[in-house]
């Protein structure tokens, strides 16, 4: 997950797609080791806008390369590992149900 200058954890239809304790765990602590920042809105001062730091921009940068190192060291072909992913979703969602 990536956080730009906007982001909500409560989705428009109510639904709880993250899981908002585990998004808000995150949030505080890439807080604390100076990622981003939490400000109230000025509009609405129930909600808490997020946006990186400097130091957030730049390890959002260096994030960016993971997937292709990934993929190279995988040593398959991209769909491959996609059709792995799925199959490690679908695990996972029968594993939580």
């Amino acid at each position: 997950m990536f956080v730009d200058e906007a982001y909500s954890l409560v989705a428009e239809s109510g639904d709880d797609p993250y899981g908002r304790e585990a998004v808000q765990t995150l949030l505080k602590r890439m807080e604390a080791a100076g990622l981003l920042r939490r400000t109230r809105s000025s509009l609405d001062e129930r909600r808490v806008q997020i946006a990186l730091t400097d130091s957030g921009r730049e390890l959002k940068a260096q994030a960016i390369k993971v997937p292709a190192c990934v993929v190279s060291a995988a040593h398959c072909p991209v769909a491959e590992l996609m059709a792995l992913t799925k199959k490690v979703q679908a695990l996972r969602r029968q594993l939580t149900a």
